[in-house]
């Protein structure tokens, strides 16, 4: 078996081994990550598995260092992926990043205004389409329902919609590490509903 090193899955593969990895640091692994997925170009890449990895490492570098080059590389990654595939995992990051990024603005500018309006139009664009998801599915026919279930939830929550259906029916499906994922993201929803 011959495995070609510019194989676009295996350089994804790779992508996330390393930066799930941690070593030598998280920081560290996820800059060589990075490095990794450069080979798949992609800032201008079509695919959005290639997207979303750009998106990801991003966002947990700008989780790691605050520097806020990093946040616009994951906006730019997740407008990207989301433009493509219009799915719930871009779209969601998409909405954080946002307004993560409103946060680092000046209070009252139009620069904040912007990023919070696109969460808002991002946000309710993918609550309408993973509701629609949820009305057509069952469990038992996606692999990932309970992440459509996730999203529905938090964003649900964001828009100040009723979200406890969902969020029950997700805890119920989720395993441990997948509830600590789902809240630690709905705390980011909490902060901007506290302002």
């Amino acid at each position: 078996l011959k495995l070609n090193p510019n194989d676009s899955y295996l350089i994804q593969r790779l992508t996330l081994a390393t930066y799930k990895d941690g070593q030598p640091n998280k920081v560290g692994a996820l800059m060589e990550a990075i490095q990794i997925l450069t080979k798949l170009d992609f800032k201008n890449s079509n695919d959005p598995e290639t997207t979303g990895l750009a998106g990801a490492i991003n966002k947990r570098l700008w989780n790691e260092t605050r520097s806020i080059h990093f946040l616009e590389e994951a906006i730019v990654a997740y407008k990207r992926g989301f433009i493509l595939k219009r799915d719930y995992y871009n779209g969601e990051n998409l909405t954080l990043c946002n307004l993560l990024m409103s946060e680092q603005q000046v209070k009252g500018s139009n620069i904040e205004a912007y990023h919070l309006v696109e969460a808002d139009k991002v946000a309710k664009d993918v609550l309408q389409n993973v509701k629609r998801m949820l009305e057509l599915t069952s469990s038992s026919q996606r692999t990932d329902y309970k992440w459509i279930l996730a999203t529905a939830a938090k964003l649900s929550f964001f828009l100040n919609e009723d979200y406890l259906s969902y969020e029950k029916s997700f805890k119920e499906l989720a395993d441990e590490w997948e509830l600590d994922s789902y809240l630690e993201s709905k705390q980011v929803f909490f902060k901007f509903l506290e302002r």
